[in-house]
């Protein structure tokens, strides 16, 4: 969803800060879902999509955003994985007299309280965590109360635009 709406913005060079490979536990987090969507949405919608290992503080995002600014100078968005990180990638876009959206649009997933409260504000994907602990609590009572019945469920992302993206700066200047 993320990697659509930027790709609809006109995004053709979208990297994403992506957790260290020894946080993806085989077919068991998130981070390894998100990676798999990631790579669908890369064929799908025809984006370069580089990935940069990143931790979770805001100096292991602000490292991995120089090096990313480094080394792509096209680069026009950025994907941030949850968690307060977001903070530590508009530092560096901003110590590289970048600013977002004008230079590198930013998207978030997930930590919506946060992205509220930066400047500019970010567009982010609620993945629902609240809703999955509920509705992880009333699986876990179900099994307790003798229902054996595994259950899969998906619950969709919501995307919510903010100030942080927009067309690439060549996209506004032709429109």
């Amino acid at each position: 969803l993320g990697i659509k709406h930027l790709a609809e913005l006109g995004h053709r060079s979208i990297a994403y800060l992506d957790l260290p490979v020894h946080e993806h536990d085989q077919d068991l987090s998130y981070a390894y879902y998100l990676q798999r969507g990631l790579e669908l949405a890369r064929r799908e919608f025809g984006v370069s999509l580089l990935q940069q290992e990143s931790g979770r503080r805001n100096r292991d995002a602000y490292e991995a955003t120089r090096a990313l600014l480094a080394s792509t100078p096209d680069l026009t968005a950025l994907v941030v994985f949850a968690g307060t990180t977001q903070l530590g990638v508009l530092r560096a876009l901003q110590d590289a007299g970048k600013t977002v959206p004008h230079d590198c649009s930013v998207l978030c997933i997930g930590s919506v309280g946060v992205a509220t409260w930066t400047t500019p504000r970010l567009t982010s994907l609620d993945m629902q965590l609240a809703n999955m602990g509920r509705i992880a609590a009333e699986l876990i009572l179900e099994r307790i109360a003798g229902n054996k019945e595994p259950k899969h469920m998906i619950l969709p992302a919501k995307l919510t635009q903010r100030e942080s993206t927009a067309p690439p700066q060549k996209e506004r200047m032709l429109k």
